[in-house]
């Protein structure tokens, strides 16, 4: 312990002030207080709050104790002895470069002496083991005197060595009788100071063990307070609290597991926390005793099996803690032991898979989950077999006597082991035993009670302790009697058999063996039991009864007298009684049999009886004249339907029918009436007329209609494949066939129906069935197709033809103002340029398009798409005003569609006037009138023909919104005056109409222009609506003309959108030495709805898709020469549409 030197009381002010640089603060938790008394020591808990207070000066703010005097403890120092409560500050020093400063800052004196403690050693009761820092001696401080020498007590130490002290500060003033709370206290020096409880933890709670052979396993409640000190370890006791073991490795938490144990030792058990103080208060101590093994079983007894041994024996008087939980055996001293399986722990045990007559020497010993225990001692034991049955007696001899049977035998070869005690007797070969009363052991054995003149065979069978033995392989046969016997057997045996009865005939016995003969009894099988006749019978023949039909009986007969039963006939008679067949029975409750007519037979249909058992039904009889005569039918039936022939027609009948067996006919069935009747010969003179929608027959009854009247009449128009009834039925001429189909051959035939059936058919009647008017209904879906059709493609043409127009007025209003343009300067063909200049300038009107006014043009194209083949062309002459504010226009088109899928083509050509002015430099304003010839070549379901001529005028704008956008709109009217002329191999039709046209279209264009192409977006939008109406027809059809036939073929209307912006690209941008040819590419965005409107048909097909165009265009040196190729690909809908277009134009 190192001392303290050079230390003096200071002011804590002056303190304060001298070491106010370096000051460390610390104060933190007080914790625990040591109160000790010599005589009844008492320890009083002080709580202690340890708050920061600055950066280095730590303060303990508030502390509290439970008592302020205690009884004297002895003197600390000479100042005297007086009662205390102790504080107890733990403090880490980590830096010893300097002094350190403790001191108390509050005025209230209440503080009598602080010591430092070395080394966490503070022992209260024995003070001098402890430095004294100072004492103030209880004096009490006056107000205001703190820092005076005896108050609040202040010390100043040299602490070399960094270490772990305890400043103890003892609480107690003589002059005041409680302390005054708070106190405070500093500590200062070069650096923190780490504070911590110095008290030691309190006891563990509810220590609870678990043993072990060699260890206890103690679970516990830890203390609830650890001293202000973390618990590092625990320490156990084993002999209640003699002496103490810290476990190791160390442990803070419960269970702890306490080793090195004896097994079977009795040990007290306590548990104490350690903290950095010290070791805590101790626990309650618990007693245990360590496991052990079990001791031995004892009182062994052994009782011999067969191949076996059971031991009964006493249970050990102590399990060794723990229940036991199996016992094992040695056979050999030990040197193996077997567990017993399935586990036992009660007594007896059997030792199993011995073997006889070998000596065993037997230990066993219990088990426990410590191990195996002490072994018992010894029991010797000897297994042998256990007993059986006896074998069977042999060599079984009888004498008969009265009533009585003496039997005579071997005793067995063998009784099994045990004695044997009587014997028993069987007459059934076993079935039934009876033993002998009183018991015999030996032969002879003497069987009474029984009935003279009975055969009895007899076995044996021996008994002995374990039960009853075989019987005897063979037995022994023996009658009793007195004297008289049974009558000899009845011989020549005959039988009869008959219905569930079989009559024996036979010659009586040649003895009545001294008794008349009685009785006799039969046997059906062969003699196992017997039956008596009642009444008696006594003389041949004999009647066997209640029978079954058709089972084979076999039988045998024997006399009866006084003495009993004779002996059976030697041979058996063989009969199988039969029965004549029941009555057929028929479908009705009215009738037995139910029977219909024909041509002089009548058809009998009945449901046959079951066949009597063992005799068959062979054939059928029947009866026409109540019974009195039977035919029986040939060849022979044996289940229904059954034929009379030979009978007359319509002369009424009365049929009984019965079955035939080899017993004999059988019942009658009921009555049943019918006559023969026949079916009708063929209708003759068969004639067809055409009336409306139905086929009028007249025709000749047939001469014989088989002797009842006709009902009805049947036809086939597939030449008797398949026959209709008429309905409602007919019975005279003529008759009504509907439900034809126009166009059709037919191959008529016609029959009569009667009660008999279908008669013989008529003769073939050859027509085709129609009329113009049927045709045309029937065809008339077909018609309105192949109207529409040419009208949708008609009117397509026209819708063409417009957007060619104002596609062109289009073209010449932008090369007008191009050539107006400033920058442009040219007025002839020799400078019309439509893509780049010979001297390659590349202002826009150049490189992009023509800037010229066109005198005469010529272009074309064709293309081929979604099988429609189409081809198409313009000429067009103009003149122009000298102010080019009018312009004059012939203008002339052809339009060719042939359609591969149906075979149409539709060529249309047209001829217009046109008159164009601008009505501003932004605006200009033209119309039209135009003659249209169109010609069809109509193929599909119809071929033929038809022609068109049209009438039309109209008006288009153009407007120039900016050099950039562009609008235009045309409208147009059509008036047509059409003829038709088609037929499809049956029908031709032929006819004049007009119809009515009106086409508008729309579109927008713009350019957006960049250095080296421009982008031309055009929005298109296209109507046309043509309206048909009412056409009327000539047709011609079957060899009739109809000129009153007409159909509404409606209205087809055409609605197209399209989106196309185009990118123009000149080849010499893209390094090609070629500068006039121009690269065009176009994205499409399309939308197209045709609506056919009749009233009989109504169709709406609406698509949308999209494409794009690839083109080519090149203009020659001269500018008079275009041409352009493009290929389109659309997708609209499910279709897609590929077409290359060609166009070359020549202006001259």
């Amino acid at each position: 312990m190192k001392q303290l030197h050079g230390h003096k009381f200071l002011n804590p002010s002056e303190g304060c002030c001298a070491k106010k640089a370096s000051i460390w603060a610390l104060v933190i938790t007080i914790s625990i207080i040591f109160v000790l008394s010599l005589n009844a020591p008492a320890t009083a808990q002080v709580v202690t709050n340890y708050v920061a207070d600055g950066a280095k000066n730590h303060q303990v703010k508030t502390f509290t104790s439970t008592s302020t005097r205690h009884a004297n403890i002895g003197a600390i120092t000479s100042a005297g002895a007086h009662g205390y409560d102790y504080v107890g500050i733990k403090m880490t020093i980590t830096d010893d470069s300097a002094d350190y400063t403790f001191g108390q800052t509050s005025n209230s004196g209440n503080i009598d002496t602080v010591m430092i403690v070395y080394d966490e050693v503070f022992d209260p009761l024995n003070p001098g083991l402890n430095k004294l820092a100072f004492n103030d001696d209880g004096k009490v401080s006056p107000a205001g005197a703190c820092g005076n020498a005896g108050y609040c007590p202040v010390v100043k130490a040299d602490l070399t060595g960094k270490r772990d002290i305890i400043l103890v500060i003892s609480t107690y003033n003589a002059g005041i009788g409680t302390l005054s709370i708070p106190q405070s206290f500093y500590a200062n020096g070069p650096a923190a100071v780490s504070f911590s409880a110095a008290g030691s933890p309190n006891a563990p709670t509810g220590l609870n063990a678990t043993l072990g052979e060699t260890q206890v396993t103690v679970a516990f409640t830890p203390p609830t307070s650890d001293g202000g000190s973390a618990i590092t370890n625990y320490e156990y006791t084993t002999n209640g609290g003699v002496s103490w073991a810290a476990f190791a490795p160390a442990t803070t938490s419960s269970p702890v597991t306490i080793t090195g144990l004896t097994s079977g030792t009795a040990y007290t058990i306590g548990l104490r926390a350690v903290n950095g103080v010290g070791a805590g208060t101790p626990s309650a101590t618990v007693a245990v005793t360590t496991l052990t093994t079990p001791n031995a079983p004892t009182g062994l007894s052994a009782t011999p099996g067969n191949n076996k041994a059971l031991i009964n024996f006493t249970l050990p008087t102590s399990e060794g803690g723990s229940p036991i939980n199996n016992y094992e055996y040695t056979l050999n001293g030990g040197t193996n032991w077997t567990a017993f399986a399935p586990k036992t722990i009660t007594s007896p045990v059997t030792i199993s898979g011995l073997t006889n007559e070998t000596t065993y020497t037997i230990s066993i010993r219990a088990i426990n989950t410590v191990g195996s225990g002490a072994t018992s001692e010894n029991v010797t034991v000897t297994p042998i077999p256990e007993p059986t049955t006896a074998s069977a007696p042999t060599a079984l001899s009888a004498t008969p006597g009265d009533t009585q049977i003496t039997v005579e035998f071997t005793v067995p070869k063998n009784d099994g082991g045990s004695a044997i005690t009587n014997y028993e007797y069987t007459f059934d070969d076993g079935t039934s035993w009876t033993a002998f009363s009183p018991n015999i052991t030996e032969s002879p054995a003497n069987i009474i009670g029984l009935v003279n003149n009975t055969e009895y065979t007899i076995k044996l069978r021996a008994v002995n302790g374990v039960g009853k033995g075989s019987k005897s392989l063979t037995s022994v046969t023996a009658t009793p009697t007195n004297g008289l016997r049974p009558p000899t057997a009845p011989t020549n045996l005959s039988a009869s058999p008959g219905a569930n009865q079989v009559e024996i005939e036979f010659t009586t016995p040649q003895s009545d063996g001294g008794s008349a003969i009685t009785n006799y009894e039969y046997t059906t099988d062969n003699g196992t039991s017997w039956t008596a006749f009642s009444p008696n019978i006594t003389e041949s023949p004999v009647t066997l009864n209640t029978l079954t039909n058709g089972t084979t009986y076999t039988i045998g007969l024997r006399a009866v007298n006084a003495v009993g039963p004779g002996t059976k006939s030697e041979t058996s008679v063989t009969a199988t009684p039969l029965s004549r067949p029941n009555a057929p029975t028929g479908f009705t409750a009215a009738a037995e049999i139910n029977a219909t007519g024909g041509d002089g037979q009548l058809n009998i249909n009945f449901i046959p009886p079951a066949n009597p058992t063992g005799a068959a039904i062979s054939n059928y009889q029947y009866s026409l004249d109540g019974g009195w005569s039977w035919v029986a039918f040939n060849p022979a039936i044996t289940a229904s339907p059954a034929q009379i022939s030979g009978l007359k027609n319509g002369v009424e009948y009365t049929i009984e029918l019965r079955a035939l067996n080899a017993v004999g006919p059988g019942a009658t069935s009921q009555k049943a009436k019918a006559t023969p009747l026949a079916k009708p010969n063929e209708p003759t003179n068969l004639s067809a007329t055409i009336n409306g929608t139905e086929l009028d027959i007249t025709f000749t009854r047939p001469s014989n209609i088989g002797g009842t009247a006709v009902t009805n009449y049947e036809y086939s128009v597939d030449e008797g494949t398949t026959w209709t009834a008429f309905n409602p039925a007919v019975t005279n001429s003529p008759v009504s066939i509907t439900d034809l189909t126009v166009g059709t051959n037919y191959l008529l035939k016609l029959r009569a129906v009667n009660a008999a059936g279908s008669g013989a058919p008529s003769e073939t009647l050859n027509f085709l069935f129609g009329t113009p008017k049927l045709a045309f209904n029937k065809h008339k879906p077909e018609i309105l197709n192949m109207i529409v059709g040419d009208e949708t493609r008609s009117l397509q043409s026209l819708m063409f033809s417009n957007q060619k127009i104002m596609q062109g007025a289009r073209t010449r209003f932008i090369f007008r103002n191009k050539k107006n343009n400033s920058n442009y300067n040219s007025d002839k063909k020799a400078n019309q340029l439509a893509f780049a200049s010979t001297n390659n300038q590349t202002n826009l009107c150049e490189t992009f398009l023509s800037c010229g006014i066109v005198d005469l043009e010529v272009d074309g194209s064709a293309q081929l798409s979604g099988g429609v083949f189409s081809t198409n062309g313009t000429i067009s002459d103009q003149s122009t005003s000298k102010d080019g504010l009018h312009r004059r226009l012939i203008f002339g088109d052809f339009d060719i569609q042939h359609d591969s899928k149906s075979g149409s083509t539709i060529s249309t050509f047209n001829g217009k006037a046109l008159w164009e002015k601008m009505l501003s430099e932004r605006t200009m304003f033209g119309s039209f009138l135009g003659l249209e010839q169109a010609n069809s070549n109509i193929a599909g379901d119809f071929t033929g023909e038809r022609q068109s001529w049209s009438q039309s005028l109209g008006g288009y704008l153009v407007h120039q919104f900016n050099a950039d956008l562009y609008a235009d709109a045309i409208f147009a009217y059509y008036r047509g005056n059409k003829s038709i002329d088609v037929t499809n191999g049956a029908l031709d039709l032929k006819s004049e109409y007009s119809s009515w046209t009106a086409s508008y279209s729309a579109s927008l264009t713009g350019v957006v222009r960049q250095k080296n192409f421009e982008i031309w977006p055009e929005l298109k939008v296209h109507y046309g609506n043509t309206s048909i109406g009412n056409i009327n027809f000539n047709a011609n059809a079957y060899n009739q003309i109809d000129d009153t036939l007409s159909l509404d073929a409606g209205s087809v209307e055409i609605i197209q959108l399209m989106l196309r912006p185009e990118t123009r690209v000149p080849v010499n941008v893209l390094g090609f030495k070629d500068n006039l040819s121009l690269l065009t590419f176009a994205p499409r965005l399309i939308c197209e709805n045709i609506v056919a409107s009749a009233p009989t048909r109504q169709s709406n097909d609406k698509n949308c898709g999209q494409g794009a165009e690839y083109g080519l265009a090149r203009r020659s040196e001269d500018g008079l020469t275009e041409f352009t190729g493009k290929i389109v690909i659309d997708t609209i809908g499910v279709n897609t549409r590929t077409s290359i277009n060609v166009n070359l134009g020549y202006q001259f």
